[in-house]
């Protein structure tokens, strides 16, 4: 059993474009003038016509998505930049493509430069000293960064059948192949955890291209199934951009992302999948998927928007998007909670099953039980909801909680003390991976965010009252500040993996900010025994100390991390933190 588990097992508890005048009636410009052509033809040196929102020239060759005017010549963007960069880099492959190879003296060809991790092979194209450029970098590049991108794809949202998206990947049909969006995006978080600092120089690239595709990659595909892999697609390539800016630390510009998911699975009827509701499924919704792989694929794609959601949102302090349509009918969540892919691959869920409210009913305490064998993903997303709220409530009932007086305080209201109960009885449904058939590592690593958001939903709703001088709440404030670190240290977690979902940076930072406080307080009181802190110092020290390898995958860990680090060195002389 590895140090994880065991520690699982002890803690269960832009100025606008001019538009070109087109028409018979002008004949005179017919076509649109020195910069109005759009990028692809402009690549290619076609004619184009100028037509809005798609030319001619991409219609015909069903390119809608490489359709892209952009904001013209005048105002060089990013986004342009990156075009003209992949211009000179295509034509000085053909160039060298039309070019006898030149050999040194003893008859061999004379080595490429390069300036990347992967091993080169005699004859290769030129491209490989600009790969990074290049729409369709190497395919010795993929097998290098796909490894460590699959080994955390649960970690970071990936939700598509894994088998069937490398097999799409290496389809030479242009209409099998995953959109360049969600290629992008796969490749995104690639070069990020494959821990090579040659690849991760070039992350801003991808992540331009990423965004770019991302924007257009919705079109009006042509058969049925087609448009449920196009908006399955499209979800999943945000979903892997707002999981990536979320490490990152850019919570805002994650928001963005996630609300362009939350709209399209609503408009899809990902929200709907065998709801009880059946007159609340839009007119948009998707065909019937073909298999019980689909099915899962659109289950999970529902609830990994409600966790990127309601994380962003427990991470910044704002109202996620989902309850801002708690009174929108037909926008409640009435999907099944997510199953393991190895249940979805083995039939799914039984015909018969239907439900209706999931997460309003869990709030509300209205629904079933947790299963005995709930899923990983599950408890994850039961975890993640019950965080969040537990944030927005103490956030919104701020004012309530500054008028009350010592004596109010020492009655928990109702509202706090229900969703005490919901987070307690999700504490005890935490089980340890050991009693999971075929735990994973991705398992593990789902489990210790579940029990660090679960007792960080506990920690936040009792800080307030514990303030103000309510015991038990203190007590249990304590307690789980105390668990949150201990976790980490005994499962050794930065020894462990080498990333771990960035969402738990928050509770990190709560945790280690409250463990301070009651430092601070043995420290000047009076009464205090000699060394009373020293617990409390040491459960800190060792948290920080087994969460510091994480903080070179996660920006926001380690500015987290900086921030504890550097409160901690103010608390007295000599209790600065080595690094």
């Amino acid at each position: 059993m590895s140090s994880l588990q065991h520690a699982l097992q002890e803690h269960p508890v832009r100025p606008r474009a001019r538009r070109p005048v087109v028409g018979p009636s002008n004949p005179r410009k017919m076509h649109p003038p020195t910069g109005h052509a759009c990028k692809r033809c402009r690549r290619r040196k076609t004619r184009c016509d100028g037509r809005r929102p798609v030319c001619g020239r991409c219609t015909e060759a069903n390119a809608q998505a490489e359709c892209d005017y952009g904001e013209g010549r005048r105002h060089t963007t990013t986004n342009q930049m990156l075009e003209d960069a992949i211009e000179i880099v295509q034509a000085r492959v053909h160039e060298l493509e039309n070019t006898p190879k030149i050999r040194d003296r003893a008859g061999s060809n004379a080595p490429a430069s390069s300036s990347r991790p992967w091993g080169s092979r005699d004859g290769e194209e030129a491209t490989e000293t600009l790969w990074w450029l290049s729409p369709e970098p190497p395919r010795d590049f993929r097998a290098f960064i796909l490894p460590p991108f699959f080994q955390y794809a649960s970690d970071i949202g990936f939700y598509l059948n894994r088998d069937r998206f490398t097999t799409a990947l290496d389809s030479l049909d242009i209409d099998e192949r995953p959109l360049p969006a969600l290629v992008s995006a796969v490749y995104l978080w690639g070069i990020h955890l494959s821990g090579s600092r040659e690849l991760q120089e070039h992350e801003d690239v991808f992540l331009r291209r990423a965004t770019m595709q991302a924007s257009r990659s919705f079109g009006a595909p042509n058969a049925a199934q087609q448009q449920s892999r196009v908006v399955l697609q499209t979800m999943q390539a945000h979903s892997l951009l707002a999981s990536y800016l979320i490490m990152q630390g850019k919570l805002s510009d994650a928001r963005i992302h996630v609300s362009t998911i939350l709209p399209l699975g609503l408009a899809s009827g990902l929200s709907k999948i065998r709801t009880l509701r059946v007159w609340e499924i839009p007119s948009t919704a998707l065909p019937a998927p073909l298999d019980s792989v689909e099915e899962g694929e659109r289950i999970d794609a529902s609830w990994t928007a409600v966790f990127l959601d309601k994380g962003v949102a427990g991470m910044v302090g704002a109202m996620p998007d989902i309850a801002c349509r708690k009174r929108i009918p037909g926008a409640q969540q009435d999907s099944p909670w997510p199953l393991e892919d190895d249940a979805y691959a083995e039939g799914g869920y039984p015909a018969d099953v239907r439900t209706e409210l999931t997460i309003s009913r869990y709030i509300k305490g209205e629904g079933p039980p947790i299963s005995e064998t709930p899923s990983t993903k599950e408890l994850l997303v039961r975890a993640t909801i019950l965080w969040e709220l537990a944030s927005h409530l103490i956030l919104t009932a701020q004012q309530r909680l500054e008028d009350m007086t010592r004596e109010e305080s020492l009655h928990i209201p109702d509202d706090v003390a229900s969703l005490d109960r919901l987070l307690d009885a999700l504490r005890t449904s935490l089980v340890s991976p050991r009693d999971l058939p075929n735990t994973t590592t991705s398992k593990q690593r789902a489990l210790f965010v579940a029990h660090t958001l679960t007792y960080c939903g506990i920690l936040v709703l009792h800080a307030p009252f514990a303030n103000m001088g309510n015991g038990t709440s203190r007590t249990k404030a304590l307690l789980f500040a105390r668990l949150i670190f201990k976790l980490a240290s005994e499962a050794g977690i930065g020894a462990e993996t080498a990333y771990i979902c960035s969402v738990v940076a928050t509770p990190w930072l709560r945790a280690g900010q409250y463990l301070m406080k009651e430092i601070r307080y043995w420290m000047r009181c009076p009464l205090a025994a000699d060394g009373a802190d020293a617990e409390l110092k040491a459960i800190f020290l060792d948290g920080l100390q087994a969460m510091r390898p994480l903080r070179r995958s996660s920006a926001i860990i380690d500015q987290n991390l900086q921030l504890l680090e550097t409160e901690y060195a103010t608390l007295s002389p000599g209790t600065g933190y080595v690094i």
